[in-house]
């Protein structure tokens, strides 16, 4: 199964998902800090902040999902 972009970096720099994840929100959050955005401080932050809420929603989606495939594994190495 192949790794998401996000993940794949954090793998290969060794550092942890959070890490990763304010790196790209980083990334982001300058992308849309350019003059000719013309946007605040404050409104880059804001973006910046949903950006990182979305990535913590969607990993925990994942890690749910993932505890939901272990548990039916072992269910049915019990049977």
């Amino acid at each position: 199964m192949e790794q998401q972009p996000l993940q794949k970096m954090a793998a290969d720099a060794e550092l942890t998902s959070k890490q990763a994840r304010n790196i790209t929100a980083l990334s982001f959050a300058t992308a849309l800090a350019t003059p000719a955005v013309g946007l605040t401080r404050e409104q880059v932050k804001a973006a910046s902040d949903n950006f990182i809420a979305g990535l913590d929603k969607q990993a925990s989606r994942h890690y749910k999902l993932v505890d939901m495939l272990k548990q039916h594994v072992e269910d049915r190495r019990r049977a």
